[in-house]
């Protein structure tokens, strides 16, 4: 048996996260969680993971948590971290294309293209913010260590 430890910040799937140890011995994936959990000052909610094989497939059985600060009872998904995601690509769209998907008001479950206007103080920071992330990205895509 394989069992994994992983670390999400705040408990929350949508955000940092990283991998801890993998290894065959529980009592040791458990103790490792526990001590990372409270070496990173709460900041981090570990989870040990099992491997159990299937007949498909390898499926992930929780064995362990151990809480960020927050207290949460087991990793989740943060829903404000989505919403500010989906707003943010809302935006992007509307400022570059001038157009954003919307639902469709005669068929829920579809999206239809609106044309929209933006209030140029809008555009401004929109572009300034997308011109900074590319630069960054630029930097980061070519800095040493990484493959690119």
């Amino acid at each position: 048996m394989i069992y994994i430890v992983t670390a999400h910040r705040w408990g929350w799937l949508n955000a940092s996260m990283y991998h801890v140890w993998a290894g065959e011995d529980r009592a040791e994936a458990v103790k490792i969680a526990r001590e990372e959990a409270v070496g990173r000052a709460d900041k981090y909610g570990c989870q040990v993971l099992q491997c159990v094989e299937g007949d498909d497939a390898m499926r992930f059985e929780p064995v362990a948590y151990f809480p960020s600060a927050y207290g949460e009872k087991a990793p989740y998904c943060n829903p404000y971290i989505d919403m500010h995601e989906s707003l943010g690509r809302l935006v992007r769209d509307a400022v570059l294309r001038g157009r954003v998907n919307l639902p469709d008001p005669g068929h829920p479950r579809f999206m239809t293209s609106v044309t929209v206007e933006v209030p140029e103080w809008l555009a401004v920071e929109v572009r300034r913010l997308l011109a900074d992330t590319e630069k960054q990205d630029e930097i980061e895509r070519h800095a040493p260590g990484t493959d690119s």
